[in-house]
């Protein structure tokens, strides 16, 4: 079913857009935000973008409509973390060095302990958890670099080092 006819009216693509994707992009953007606003932000930055692109939309099938909105709700998800994320990656033998000059003694012998700490902890892990979470912080490798090694999809990893460091979060919390 197309959505609108080129003769119909604007806001009725509009309408007719939102009405029918709108609980399937929040959902699909949901599920890759933290916060239940963050999705619903985007969402409307989405829908924003599809009433300013609506010319071009009018002309596509339903499904071509539908993953024109998930290729926008996708790329919007990434600009939302990039502002909001303001870290920078460096290898982490450069940030304990660096980090350790600006640091007092106390401040040191302190970070040492969470250092050792954190080993405590990753050692209670699984080893192919410990493996993924050390090829991916400690070697720096992609994903896909991981799956390759450890013969598992891409998905699965990102899924495993998500819960990993979920569960590592939980433990060193705890401690």
């Amino acid at each position: 079913m197309q959505l609108a006819d080129a003769g119909s009216g604007k806001d009725e693509l509009d309408l007719a857009l939102y009405d029918s994707y709108s609980a399937h992009i929040y959902s699909y953007i949901y599920r890759k935000v933290a916060h239940a606003q963050d999705a619903e932000d985007i969402t409307l930055e989405v829908f924003i973008a599809a009433y300013k692109s609506r010319r071009q939309l009018v002309d596509l099938s339903t499904e071509r409509q539908l993953a024109w909105l998930q290729r926008v709700a996708s790329n919007k998800i990434v600009d939302h973390y990039r502002r909001t994320t303001r870290v920078t990656l460096l290898p982490l033998e450069h940030i304990e060095h660096r980090e350790e000059e600006d640091l007092s003694v106390e401040q040191q012998i302190i970070r040492q302990e969470s250092y050792e700490r954190l080993h405590q902890v990753l050692a209670t892990l699984p080893p192919l958890q410990q493996q993924i979470i050390r090829l991916r912080f400690v070697e720096g490798l992609r994903c896909t670099e991981i799956g390759e090694i450890v013969k598992k999809k891409e998905s699965h990893i990102r899924t495993i080092v998500s819960r990993t460091l979920r569960q590592l979060r939980k433990i060193y919390e705890q401690k």
